[in-house]
């Protein structure tokens, strides 16, 4: 037997810093900056298996990097389903059309070092009109290959 509902549940609204939904102060100069905001993962793969059983987690980081700037997210450690809601802030110069936002997301490990979990390349030109943009994106392989399993 099961029963369902849709309900509403604060803890899981997670909106976009202020400054980012309001409208912008310099609308009419040239953009300078790009702000990311980094909300949560999800689905994403078992990176570190357990001895006994059949479960176990990943120690997810994100890196983001722009031209040559790069942004470290926090490590979530044991979370598939990881909830950042960390802020980051790039400068940006050239033409933006050509650029894109770079985005890794790994396993962070101490000893061996961090495993690839996907990657995801956000073209700025879609980002041109000024207006937020959010959305999922699907991590994908080394090789940029479409692999829903990687969250």
């Amino acid at each position: 037997e099961l029963a369902c509902r849709w309900v509403f549940l604060p803890e899981f609204d997670l909106p976009a810093p202020e400054d980012m939904r309001n409208d912008e102060e310099f609308p009419d100069e040239p953009i300078n900056a790009l702000h990311v905001y980094l909300v949560r993962g999800s689905g994403l793969p078992v990176m570190d298996r357990d001895l006994v059983g059949k479960g176990g987690s990943s120690d997810p980081l994100v890196v983001f990097t722009l031209a040559e700037e790069t942004r470290n997210s926090k490590v979530k450690k044991k979370n598939l389903e990881p909830i950042w809601t960390e802020y980051f802030e790039f400068g940006v110069e050239g033409d933006l059309e050509a650029q894109s936002l770079d985005i890794v997301c790994d396993d962070w490990d101490l000893a061996s070092g961090n495993d690839f979990m996907g990657k995801v390349s956000v073209p700025l030109g879609r980002l041109a009109d000024r207006e937020l943009d959010r959305r999922w994106y699907w991590l994908r392989g080394e090789n940029g290959e479409d692999d829903r399993t990687r969250g």
